[in-house]
């Protein structure tokens, strides 16, 4: 690559390279010279960039959350007041669509790593957590009910990924019945 080319790596650039590699490949290739490669420098550059695996790491996975809360917020610009099964619903759609569901899966890994390695990745997974808390309580009619909309969607993700699709789509309907006053 030209000098010209790698300067024109940006951290922001950077991050969406990787962010697209993780998306695409899971957490288990996110180590230095995987990341460099799908980013298009050295793995030199990338601690330049970011200081330590662990940032670098923490940063791509900011930037996925990030990615996606924005991408949310333009599929709910303007709905905020929604009853908790409403916005459960909804939220439930677009977590099943492609765009997100690679997102989804990441989350997965990376609350099973946080499991492992509640040191290291539970303060990622923890900060993005809160994240999404904050942008569901912001989108309620109740603001209090955040916690139970936030957990009920992620037994929803972890029983669809575990291959119980069908006991969510069952369950679904009287659970957001139950939700919605």
């Amino acid at each position: 690559m030209a000098d010209m080319d790698r300067m024109a790596l940006n951290r922001e650039t950077l991050l969406a390279r990787m962010s697209a590699h993780v998306l695409q490949h899971g957490l288990q290739t996110a180590s230095l010279r995987p990341l460099a490669a799908a980013a298009g420098t050295s793995d030199r550059m990338l601690i330049y960039h970011f200081g330590s695996r662990d940032a670098l790491l923490m940063a791509v996975l900011d930037h996925i959350a990030t990615t996606m809360a924005a991408g949310l917020d333009q599929l709910f610009d303007g709905q905020g007041g929604m009853s908790s099964g409403e916005l459960l619903r909804a939220v439930w759609g677009v977590a099943r669509n492609d765009e997100f569901r690679p997102a989804m899966r990441i989350w997965l890994e990376l609350v099973a790593i946080a499991a492992r390695d509640p040191e290291g990745h539970g303060a990622i997974a923890t900060r993005i957590a809160d994240g999404f808390l904050v942008w569901t309580t912001g989108h309620l009619k109740t603001p209090d009910e955040a916690p139970l909309v936030l957990t009920c969607f992620e037994g929803m993700l972890v029983l669809q990924e575990a291959g119980h699709g069908a006991t969510v789509d069952a369950a679904i309907d009287t659970l957001c019945a139950r939700l919605t006053p």
